[in-house]
């Protein structure tokens, strides 16, 4: 009897069967530039992101469970050795860039992912060279990087794409969607990398569901007057502006200020490179000039969050997202953005200690979620894990 395998089912037959024979988990691999030998063992798996929900992968199991038995011992295991299988393994191309196979190499698997890698893998039969094509200052792994996926598609299918198959959300330049070389620091913690960012634009949404007097906010100056009420003055007002809650002319000279300010951060937050701090330092230069609903507020807000946790500094990520709530609650409360940045920030407050705060905003967004069910699992799903950490405290 005749019977098809997968080139998929053959490579992990052969994988199996190294480990259990060869003692493989051992086996070790030196490229020449690691101070130590890199071992199948050392390799991440993220066995805890797959599941027996996912069929094709239960079948796979089923299947190796009939071929080979012994080699294929439990689900837990087989599991530890899909996972470092799928993340880590190679699209091997000859030399026609056509597909010929997978290979699993231990030394470059230690390569991260950026779309805009400066660095391709490259095969001469089954052996694989990393080629550099810029000039870089220094020989350290961590400033070398490949592209895991094809770099074609827009930002979303390329995150989306990312996360279902190697289990990280990406913050690389181009999928921050700026002209920016922000870098992290140097102990930056890499399970923070999921904070960053978020699908749907706080501001995008804003300009969506602004309407009426609302919408006048986003060109807005505060008046110097009052107690600092908006005053709407658009990009081509110079003179005649009248606060509409004291009913005085606002000054020139502070119309001019406010163009002068406005200009100056627009040219920082869309310049080729953005300074480290650059939108901490725009946000003071706003306050008390710029009202804080203004477009070059809120995009700043955005980019003020992402570059505080690039610094490891959760606490005013988590200041700046509270702004930045305050907005979503008066333009676009119970949208995908909002609810988005809800869930950033109980992961934040999470981080902090602070439960109680983050439960509260769960709570809240479980209310507005309910119309969008991939939103409103990921409300139940932060609620859960809440709660299990709060019982893990208490048995503390």
């Amino acid at each position: 009897m005749e019977f098809f395998l997968s080139d998929q089912t053959r490579f992990m037959v052969k994988l199996l069967l190294k480990l259990e024979i060869e003692n493989g988990w051992e086996a070790e691999e030196n490229s020449g530039v690691l101070e130590k030998p890199r071992k199948f063992k050392h390799l991440l798996s993220h066995s805890d992101k797959l599941s027996r929900e996912d069929k094709g992968l239960f079948n796979l199991f089923n299947i190796l469970k009939d071929l080979i038995p012994e080699s294929t011992q439990s689900w837990e295991y087989f599991l530890e050795v899909y996972g470092r299988l799928v993340i880590n393994s190679f699209e091997i191309n000859d030399e026609e860039d056509d597909k010929a196979g997978w290979g699993l190499y231990l030394a470059p698997s230690l390569l991260n992912h950026s779309c805009v890698p400066n660095a391709e893998a490259e095969f001469s039969g089954k052996q694989i060279i990393i080629r550099v094509n810029v000039n870089i200052h220094s020989a350290a792994l961590s400033d070398i990087f490949i592209s895991y996926i094809g770099l074609s598609e827009s930002t979303e299918k390329r995150r989306e794409k990312l996360s279902k198959y190697y289990h990280f959300h990406c913050i690389c330049l181009r999928c921050q969607g700026l002209k920016l070389s922000w870098k992290s620091v140097e102990d930056f913690n890499p399970k923070y990398t999921e904070l960053i960012g978020q699908k749907d634009s706080v501001l995008q949404a804003v300009l969506d569901n602004a309407r009426g007097k609302e919408s006048d906010f986003l060109w807005s100056l505060r008046c110097p007057s009052c107690t600092g009420r908006p005053v709407k003055c658009s990009r081509d007002e110079t003179y005649g502006v009248i606060c509409t809650y004291c009913n005085k002319e606002v000054a020139k000279e502070n119309i001019e200020i406010y163009h002068e300010v406005l200009t100056a951060v627009e040219q920082l937050i869309t310049a080729k490179i953005i300074p480290m701090d650059g939108p901490q330092q725009c946000i003071e230069l706003m306050t008390g000039i710029v009202y804080p609903y203004c477009e070059s507020y809120i995009r700043c807000l955005e980019l003020a969050v992402d570059n505080s946790l690039l610094q490891n500094n959760l606490q005013m990520a988590a200041e700046y997202g509270e702004s930045l709530l305050s907005v979503c609650r008066r333009f676009c409360r119970g949208s995908s953005a909002c609810i988005q940045l809800v869930l950033r920030l109980a992961l934040l407050y999470k981080e902090l200690g602070n439960l109680e705060k983050g439960m509260k905003l769960l709570e809240q967004a479980q209310v507005h979620a309910y119309s969008d069910t991939q939103l409103s699992f990921q409300v139940l799903n932060t609620i859960q894990l809440y709660h299990a950490t709060n019982a893990r405290e208490r048995e503390e």
